[in-house]
């Protein structure tokens, strides 16, 4: 099975039903792919879906990855300092 770390960006787009991204939403549903996330990556989307959207929002949207069956948690021990901070992340809304 497809394992994948979905950007904020896609997560976004997936939420609306008429989303030009539902698909990813969709197949998450249908479990055709594990959904991988960290403690970070859920901080992350909690904190932007909340800003785009509301409170309620943000609590099922987490909720529904933290208990999925096809979500895997992923917690890196060690960073490498690879990906700099994107300042372009805050900027990125549904479209």
């Amino acid at each position: 099975m497809i394992k994948a770390v979905i950007d904020t960006h896609g997560l976004l787009n997936s939420i609306p039903k008429n989303g030009h991204m539902r698909w990813l939403y969709d197949a998450f549903i249908e479990e055709r792919f594990v959904w991988i996330v960290s403690n970070e990556i859920i901080t992350e989307y909690a904190e932007i879906v909340g800003h785009f959207y509301n409170q309620r929002t943000m609590e099922l949207v987490t909720s529904i990855l933290l208990t999925a069956p096809n979500t895997l948690r992923f917690d890196p021990y060690y960073r490498w300092d690879a990906v700099k901070a994107d300042p372009d992340d805050r900027n990125v809304g549904p479209q």
